[in-house]
């Protein structure tokens, strides 16, 4: 960024123009604070800061421009482009076929290994019956102190506590052997009591309730970055000018002739040209914004939904670490895809395509540095702790939107698989068979399940008392 005033350069302020800088501040400081001189190195400092807070603060409230390098989303947004720019030729042409074909694999790998997990946990745990997780073992501890806490019953109705607990697998096979020696012995209180005593097959809870938190919170920390890129795309399409501006260009610097330049610069042709973010034409806004912004933000929340509910059903300790980023895999496909899949022509593009620089800052431009020191003193120093400014700066934003999808996508487990007691435990609700094993992800996100007509009870339900 050329700087404008006494003595700057392109590089940073001259030897006379720090003096200057340090001689303003020196009577700032000594006029307002009387704290005694500001050397060169402080004022020199007082502008970079300036400058550098006046164009971040900028970007961050007016949102992100910067295309994606490194993923086939940033490639089919990027390729096609440049393609137009040169007049859709040949070689660019193949290209752009070349991007949609990858897009498209990417897409497809990603709903078909959704549409697997979805399979798992809105299927196939169905058939093995599993019951939601929910809360149950939530409050297990020593015996008797969990009798009077809720969620310290778990699916079989007995109490819950640490060397009864069991993955579900274990539990499962050890309630089918009770229940199979059940079968064989007559049906009498005194065998059943006795059956009872000598047979117990442990209870299927979670074995750490803060660690599920954890592992949910992880989760949604490691898919947001594919939503911030998702808001990105979008925010790009809305501001660039929808217009047909060059996304490629010949650029030979106007200092010298061009074999002096490449000559004294170490340069090649290639280096020569120029790729960059510009304007596109409305209907381009509206092709990409279809194919690309949507699909990736539905796939981004089927991928949170199947993720969170998987995780949520997890019960074991090391499961729930292990899964909180793997899941995460699914959405970073893309990337996995262009960096396999792409050829180092498209590679080397995007690694070379310049940022769009949105409109906005000609104000910091065309500041003079005696006026940004006067600035950053007036708002930064003079003005004191500024309440205000200091909690708006200061505030996470980013880690409230975590914790507000971390409470909006447990809301949507608990409303949508679990049910309330009266002492206050969260148990799963009634659990039935599906019509069949295809997984369907319209019923899966908004609730609902086609129920095998023939079966009247449910295979499981909270045991009373």
């Amino acid at each position: 960024m050329p700087a404008h005033g006494h003595g700057a350069t392109a590089g940073g302020l001259s030897h006379h123009g720090s003096h200057h800088l340090a001689h303003h501040v020196n009577h700032i400081h000594t006029e307002h604070h009387h704290v005694g001189l500001v050397g060169e190195e402080d004022a020199n400092a007082y502008v970079a800061c300036s400058k550098a807070i006046s164009y971040l603060v900028r970007t961050e409230s007016n949102g992100s421009c910067i295309l994606q390098k490194n993923s086939m989303y940033g490639a089919a947004i990027a390729i096609p482009q440049i393609a137009r720019s040169s007049g859709w030729s040949g070689s660019m042409l193949a290209l752009t076929v070349r991007t949609y074909l990858f897009l498209a694999i990417n897409f497809f790998l990603q709903i078909l290994l959704m549409a697997m997990i979805g399979e798992e946990v809105g299927v196939m745990n169905n058939y093995a019956g599993k019951m939601h997780l929910c809360d149950l073992g939530a409050g297990a501890g020593v015996e008797s102190d969990c009798a009077s806490r809720p969620n310290c019953v778990g699916p079989a109705g007995t109490m819950v506590s640490a060397p009864r607990l069991y993955d579900f697998d274990i539990w499962n096979l050890r309630m089918f052997a009770k229940l199979s020696i059940e079968s064989i012995l007559p049906n009498t209180p005194f065998i059943r009591d006795e059956v009872d005593k000598l047979i117990d097959p442990g209870e299927w809870g979670i074995q750490n309730y803060y660690c599920r938190i954890a592992c949910v919170f992880l989760f949604i920390m490691a898919v947001m970055d594919d939503l911030n890129s998702s808001t990105a795309i979008a925010t790009l399409l809305w501001r660039v000018p929808s217009k047909s501006d060059k996304w490629i260009s010949f650029d030979v610097p106007q200092w010298g002739a061009k074999t002096s330049v490449k000559r004294v610069k170490g340069l090649t042709e290639l280096d020569l040209v120029t790729f960059k973010v510009a304007g596109m034409p409305r209907h381009w806004k509206v092709v990409n914004f279809l194919l690309i912004v949507v699909p990736k933000t539905v796939l981004w929340y089927i991928c949170c939904s199947l993720g969170f509910n998987f995780l949520m059903e997890t019960a074991s300790i090391l499961g729930s670490i292990m899964n909180s980023l793997a899941l995460a895999f699914i959405l970073d496909m893309d990337e996995m895809v262009f960096d396999t899949l792409t050829t180092q022509i498209s590679k080397h593009m995007m690694e070379n395509l310049r940022d769009y620089s949105p409109e906005g800052h000609e104000h910091e431009e065309s500041m003079l540095d005696d006026d940004i020191i006067n600035h950053f003193h007036e708002n930064e120093v003079k003005k004191g702790f500024d309440f205000r400014k200091f909690f708006i700066t200061m505030a996470p934003w980013r880690l409230m939107k975590v914790m507000v999808l971390n409470v909006l996508f447990t809301l949507r487990y608990y409303l949508m698989n679990c049910e309330r007691l009266g002492d206050g435990s969260w148990v799963s609700v009634k659990m039935y068979l599906p019509a069949s094993v295809d997984f369907k992800p319209i019923q899966f996100l908004f609730g609902g399940m086609d129920l095998d007509p023939n079966q009247t009870e449910p295979y499981w339900s909270m045991p009373d008392g």
